[in-house]
């Protein structure tokens, strides 16, 4: 039965030859995502490389989530057999999607995009992309098509897009996009590591009694498996603690590989605590992505912003809170800004190792060709310049480069510029001022606090924007 939380969307994944070394973690976030449905939900998912085709359902219609919830399974099924090869075939993958959206029944639709780069074969995505429906990009990596990109996003004033430095965060985006779709709020979206056998407790925070919820954990290693008891030898146990304290019996209603989701019927106001117990041996790092979202609920968060800007002009995002049509005073904020540089962009692309045949294609994106390609593509000469000087190991003090991703993600978030700014408004209105901007991928990462007008009780909600810098 249809209701006003249900939506439809249509999710596409890149699994070309450059995505080798995230495919594992690409495989448990999708499959998260499309575990986030409930019934009445309706998805498909393809994939796309050299040419696009259907993981699920095959027949390149949609497909509508029933109570027994068989077509999550099957989808996430169909994900597990995601290998990389070939090239980047972006236009194919947002056609098929959109014939797919056309034989959905609800209203609400979006296109969810995951590429690490630009599209090298087939035509021009902003001559496929029809503009009707909203298109959400998540873009990982050093890869940011900035050029069509800002095409895509300026086609519909409710696209946007998502971009992480690395996989790690990868999570984050796609919670960023599930509260797009269901035009909910994001309570908590944050990334923690995990080391050894201990416990960790995120806060969620919900001023007002709400009827519906959802909280997860999705963690970054298929091998650590979800258990009831108390974890040992690589498992994780997941407890909501509700505002009173009490340890809640409930398990999760979603537990896949390297992910278990809570969907919460009367969420009472007051600091919700994930209680997250793990064990992943001694040595080990993973990390996992927290979430907590409410859906419908009337106090929103809005972020303006142009969507783009030139190097060497301020950024000045303005946040403000609504509560209905009312600004809510009294608040403060929170922004972590973090840039790609030459020097991060440079190791990123290092640790592409795209395949033989992840080449330049002939038969499309002629814009990213006449510009420069891989250059334009992230926005900056200088980190194309210095992949040829190889600056990432020069970056890193030593000739060649780690393997494990723990290492590679470390060293790109060390090669990032990050900076973080304050503020407080009693007028409702919180202005930043975000200076010495330089080409590339600028990630704002917000948080807001302050006192809900109609409860007197304390809110938080958090919120991503990124904006793309030209020089």
């Amino acid at each position: 039965m249809e209701t006003q939380k249900n939506s439809a969307f249509a999710m596409m994944l890149d699994h070309s030859g450059s995505m080798g070394n995230v495919i594992p973690l690409v495989i448990i976030d999708a499959k998260a995502f499309v575990r986030y449905s409930y019934t009445g939900d309706q998805f498909a998912v393809n994939k796309f490389s050299d040419n696009a085709g259907w993981l699920y359902p095959t027949d390149g219609t949609i497909a509508t989530v029933t109570d027994d919830g068989r077509q999550i399974a099957d989808a996430c099924a169909a994900i597990d057999t995601l290998e990389a090869a070939n090239c980047t075939n972006i236009a194919e993958a947002i056609d098929l999607a959109q014939q797919a959206l056309a034989t959905a029944s609800l209203p609400r639709q979006a296109l969810v995009l995951l590429s690490d780069g630009y599209s090298n074969v087939g035509g021009d995505p902003d001559r496929v992309y029809d503009k009707k429906i909203p298109l959400y990009i998540a873009s990982i990596g050093s890869y940011v098509w900035v050029g069509m990109f800002e095409k895509l996003k300026a086609m519909n004033p409710k696209n946007e897009i998502y971009w992480q430095p690395t996989p790690i965060e990868m999570m984050k985006m796609f919670n960023s996009i599930r509260r797009d779709v269901t035009q909910g709020t994001l309570l908590v979206n944050s990334v923690q590591p995990y080391a050894g056998s201990d416990y960790q407790l995120e806060e969620v925070v919900v001023s007002r009694d709400e009827p519906f919820g959802q909280f997860s954990v999705v963690w970054n290693n298929a091998h650590c498996r979800y258990t009831t008891g108390t974890p040992g030898g690589y498992e994780f146990n997941v407890y909501l603690v509700d505002p009173d304290g009490n340890r809640l019996p409930d398990v999760p209603d979603v537990v896949s590989d390297g992910c278990c989701i809570f969907n919460k019927t009367g969420v009472k106001a007051g600091t919700w605590r994930i209680l997250v117990l793990y064990s992943v041996g001694s040595g080990h790092y993973i990390h996992g992505t927290v979430g907590g979202f409410l859906f419908g609920p009337k106090l929103k968060l809005r972020i303006d912003l142009p969507d783009g800007g030139k190097a060497g002009s301020d950024l000045s995002p303005v946040l403000t809170v609504w509560d209905g049509s009312k600004k809510v005073e009294d608040v403060s904020a929170k922004i972590r800004v973090v840039a790609s540089t030459a020097q991060s962009d440079a190791l990123a692309e290092a640790y592409r190792r795209p395949e033989p045949n992840e080449t330049m294609g002939t038969g499309g994106s002629a814009e990213a060709r006449k510009t420069g390609g891989a250059s334009e593509a992230m926005g900056t000469g200088e980190a194309h310049e210095a992949m040829g000087t190889n600056a990432a190991a020069e970056a890193m003090g030593t000739g060649r480069l780690p393997d494990d991703p723990a290492t590679r993600d470390k060293r790109i978030r060390e090669a990032l510029h990050c900076q973080t700014h304050l503020a407080n408004a009693r007028g409702g209105d919180m202005g930043f001022c975000i200076g010495n901007t330089h080409p590339g991928a600028y990630n704002l990462e917000c948080e807001v606090n302050g006192i809900d007008p109609q409860t007197g009780r304390e809110f938080r909600m958090v919120q991503c924007k990124t904006v793309l810098v030209k020089p």
